[in-house]
C-alpha cells in the first residue's frame, strides 16, 4: 500500500518514507500517477502468477497492458504529432503474438489522445530499404519488433536512425541491439529492462516512476 500525507508549512507530498514528492506535481496529477504505477506494480506483484502463469495468450496480455502503461510513463516531443488530437500509433513487426488484447485496450484512449495498432510484415534477409514498410514504420510512436524477426532486429532499429520511437522487445539482447525496453519472463512473471541511454539520445523522457519498476536500467548506449 502507498501512504501520502502532506506537510501543512510546505504543502508538499511525502511518501512511506518520509521522501517528498516532486513539487511540480499537482495533486491531482500525482494521484494520477499513482494510479497508474498501481497498476503496473498490481502486474509485477507475486499475486499476478496466477494472472502470469504459463499461457503464451495470458502472458502477451499482460505484456500488451504494459506497452500501455509505458505509454502514461513517457513523453514523447510536441513535434512528434500533427495535432493535439493526433494519436499514438503502436506498430508491432512480424509475427503478432498479442492476438485481440492490444486491439481492446486501444478502444480507451491514454494521455487524451486515441490509440492506433498498425500491423507490418516480417523483415525481409536483404532488402533496401530494410522494410518495405520503413516509411510507415517510423511513424510509430510505440513499436514491438517481435520475436520472430530477431535476424533482422539489430537493421530495423538501425534504420530508425533518430526517430523518436519507443522500440519494444522480447528477446535478450534487445537493448544492445539498440532497443529502449525489453521484456524479461523471471519465474513465470513479465519484467521489463530499459534503455536509458538510447531514450534520451531519441529524444524520449521516461518517467523516474516508471525507471524504479524496471529490473535493469541501461545508463548507456
Amino acid at each position: 500500500m502507498v501512504y501520502l500525507a502532506r506537510k501543512k508549512a510546505t504543502g508538499r507530498y511525502y511518501g512511506k518514507r518520509g521522501q517528498a514528492e516532486p513539487s511540480g506535481l499537482g495533486k491531482d496529477r500525482w494521484m494520477y500517477l499513482l494510479s497508474s504505477m498501481a497498476i503496473m506494480v498490481f502486474l509485477l506483484s507475486p499475486g499476478a502468477n496466477a494472472f502470469a502463469a504459463t499461457q503464451v495468450s495470458d502472458e502477451y496480455q499482460i505484456k500488451a497492458a504494459f506497452i500501455f502503461n509505458f505509454i502514461k510513463f513517457v513523453d514523447w516531443p510536441q513535434s512528434s504529432f500533427s495535432d493535439q488530437k493526433a494519436p499514438y500509433i503502436i506498430g508491432v513487426v512480424g509475427k503478432d503474438p498479442f492476438g485481440e488484447h492490444l486491439d481492446l485496450l486501444a478502444k480507451k484512449p491514454v494521455k487524451d489522445r486515441p490509440i492506433t495498432i498498425k500491423r507490418f510484415g516480417p523483415i525481409p534477409q536483404d532488402g533496401d530499404p530494410v522494410h518495405p514498410q520503413l516509411d510507415q514504420i517510423i511513424q510509430c510512436h510505440v513499436l514491438f519488433i517481435s520475436p520472430s524477426e530477431k535476424k533482422g532486429t539489430s537493421r530495423l532499429i538501425k534504420a530508425l536512425g533518430n526517430h523518436t520511437i519507443l522500440a519494444i522487445g522480447d528477446e535478450p539482447g534487445f537493448l544492445a541491439d539498440g532497443g529502449i525496453m525489453n521484456f524479461l519472463l523471471e519465474d513465470k512473471k513479465v519484467r521489463f529492462e530499459v534503455g536509458l541511454g538510447k531514450a534520451k539520445a531519441v529524444g524520449l523522457q521516461i518517467s523516474s516512476q516508471l525507471l524504479r519498476l524496471a529490473k535493469r536500467v541501461q545508463e548507456e548506449m
